[in-house]
């Protein structure tokens, strides 16, 4: 959803936009706003709210955490990627382009 930053639980492969009734919900901050650019302080607290409550969810640690960003990758959207990923810390990015 445009303007919402989400962490939900999927328990089986989603292959489908039909499929996407299997997500559950956990969290859901709302940005007031279909840009995170609009508040940058707000959309990085968020995100790390999410990220504290995935954490604390019982036995994270042998679960997969994927996140799909906005996809905005210049100018604010690559300082937002930057600082989302200080706050995540990863062991594995993967970036897709399509090639023209």
């Amino acid at each position: 959803m445009a303007g919402a930053l989400s962490l939900l639980h999927i328990p089986s492969l989603i292959l489908t936009n039909a499929d996407y009734d299997k997500a559950i919900p956990l969290k859901t901050y709302f940005l007031n706003n279909s840009s995170p650019g609009a508040n940058m302080t707000y959309y990085l607290s968020c995100i790390a709210s999410l990220l504290k409550h995935y954490k604390a969810l019982t036995n994270s640690i042998n679960k997969t955490l994927i996140i799909n960003t906005c996809g905005w990758v210049e100018g604010l959207g690559a300082n937002l990627l930057i600082e989302a990923t200080k706050l995540i810390k990863p062991n594995i990015v993967v970036t897709m382009m399509k090639h023209s």
